[in-house]
């Protein structure tokens, strides 16, 4: 299953503190890339934050994997997951 999710910081949480767990973060990101769970990242072009498109076997391990960063577990970042299903508005187009 895909699930988007999207992090942003939470109030309070001071550039400094972001950036000292920026090494460890990317780390993370990159052993769920590797894996096929990450399948996607972005930053947001006009604001702070970002998206990430994640494989999972259901909601709960998506959960899992988005507290599982280091910048979510410090709590200086929330993370909202939410669960993609496929578009089939272009069957419209066949019936």
């Amino acid at each position: 299953m895909e699930f988007l999710t999207i992090a942003r910081g939470k109030i309070g949480s001071s550039p400094e503190q972001i950036q000292a767990l920026g090494k460890a973060e990317a780390l993370k990101v990159w052993e769920y890339y590797a894996s096929g769970q990450v399948r996607l990242m972005y930053y947001f072009a006009d604001r702070k934050g970002a998206v990430m498109l994640l494989n999972a076997l259901d909601y709960t391990e998506a959960i899992a994997i988005a507290n599982s960063f280091p910048m979510a577990i410090a709590g200086l970042i929330e993370m909202e997951v939410i669960e993609l299903a496929p578009y089939t508005g272009l069957e419209r187009l066949f019936s």
